[in-house]
């Protein structure tokens, strides 16, 4: 897979619409929990997966210090 460059301004715009949407995911699970099933059509990908994804990508982005992903206790 080739590398993908972003310029700096764009990496934080993405990482700070992964940030809203990670807010967003923990906002009302049980809603979003039933409609993401829905989606999927299956329960082998669920709200909490897509929300860890989210954090770990804002995370990689540098637009996260990682403590909603890694707790307290991360790197």
């Amino acid at each position: 897979m080739q590398p993908v460059c972003l310029e700096a301004g764009d990496a934080v715009e993405l990482g700070e619409m992964l940030g809203f949407f990670g807010q967003w995911l923990a906002s009302d699970r049980a809603v979003l929990r039933a409609s993401l099933r829905r989606f999927v059509g299956t329960e082998g990908y669920d709200a909490e997966m897509l929300r860890a994804d989210v954090l770990r990508f804002e995370f990689l982005l540098g637009t996260s210090d990682g403590e909603s992903l890694f707790g307290d206790d991360g790197p």
